[in-house]
């Protein structure tokens, strides 16, 4: 069993995709913890709004971000937050920038999921955890 932060940097809450994920994770016997970092379109994170996130990825094995191509800075954003904050947590992006400029995308993280990811996901988690 992993712990799993997915944290979501698009403009709204909705993020069905994310939610389905969590979903079949915790099927499995996965803890997930959603993080939404939601702002106005066009509004890159400030030093406020990353402030929590280290006391909410303690304890993580792992760390999800899935996004679209225009919240391609926050994400990046995020994710050098917690390289520095949190150098040896594993990040996997996923989402639809991820799934058309994977390379692009592999510059900054540690994997990359192409495509739709409930089950890769999981077989994901379920091989990091064993």
């Amino acid at each position: 069993m992993l712990n799993v932060a997915f944290v979501n940097v698009n403009y709204e809450c909705s993020a069905e995709g994310s939610r389905i994920i969590s979903s079949h994770l915790k099927r499995a016997g996965h803890r997930v913890r959603m993080i939404f970092l939601t702002k106005h379109a066009g509004s890159e994170f400030d030093g406020r709004d990353l402030k929590d996130l280290p006391d909410l990825l303690k304890g993580m094995d792992l760390l999800l971000v899935s996004f679209m191509s225009d919240t391609y800075l926050r994400a990046l954003q995020v994710t050098r937050f917690v390289r520095k904050v949190l150098p040896r947590l594993p990040v996997v992006w996923g989402g639809v920038h991820a799934t058309v400029a994977p390379e692009q995308c592999l510059a900054d993280v540690d994997y990359v999921c192409r495509g739709e990811g409930e089950e890769a996901a999981l077989e994901f988690c379920d091989r990091l955890a064993a």
